[in-house]
């Protein structure tokens, strides 16, 4: 599996991946002393819903109009994965810490918001990301290309088949037997 960006997303879909049995390539434009992107410079909250149902009514009423062509099973899968999110944040190392922070109180279905950070302290402060993504990326020793952007995408007979890089002069083709997934 080779997947693009190695932020949040991009450590979450590789270590998904690598610990279901897979060999992962993580290919990450950044070198490697910057890692993370916008990860590390974000908020570093959490959105954690304490109620699918609920979350189910909070996302379709957020989306508005905007949702009427999501299937059902698109948004039940959004909340239940949404909700898991904690636990498996926790089997990282994650403390949560909860803090009062709804971006739409009045909406139907907004009692199921929780926000959560990594321990006690402000916002920001990149300690998501430090001390709880990037360490359990790196314990798994998932091979990273860094300074490597990735151009295009390889298509062989209608299917993704790899991905075109480029590192310093140097093009790449990776071959991904089992998927490209896109993060970046």
């Amino acid at each position: 599996v080779v997947v693009v960006g190695l932020g949040a997303a991009g450590a979450t879909a590789a270590m998904t991946a690598h610990d279901l049995g897979a060999e992962v390539l993580v290919v990450e434009k950044a070198p490697q002393h910057l890692r993370g992107g916008n990860s590390r410079v974000s908020g570093q909250i959490v959105f954690w819903p304490n109620d699918v149902d609920k979350a189910i009514t909070y996302f379709r009423a957020m989306a508005g109009d905007y949702a009427d062509n999501t299937p059902d099973t698109l948004v039940r899968a959004w909340a239940v994965e949404m909700y898991a999110n904690r636990a498996w944040l926790e089997a990282l190392g994650l403390k949560p810490e909860f803090v009062s922070s709804v971006e739409f109180p009045d909406l139907p279905g907004a009692a199921c918001v929780e926000v959560m950070l990594h321990g006690k302290g402000p916002y920001g402060e990149a300690r998501l990301w430090d001390q709880v993504i990037e360490p359990a990326f790196l314990a798994r020793g998932i091979a990273t290309l860094y300074g490597t952007a990735a151009l295009n995408l390889i298509m062989r007979n209608g299917s993704v088949a790899g991905v075109e890089a480029l590192q310093g002069d140097v093009r790449l083709e990776i071959r991904a037997r089992r998927g490209v997934i896109l993060t970046c």
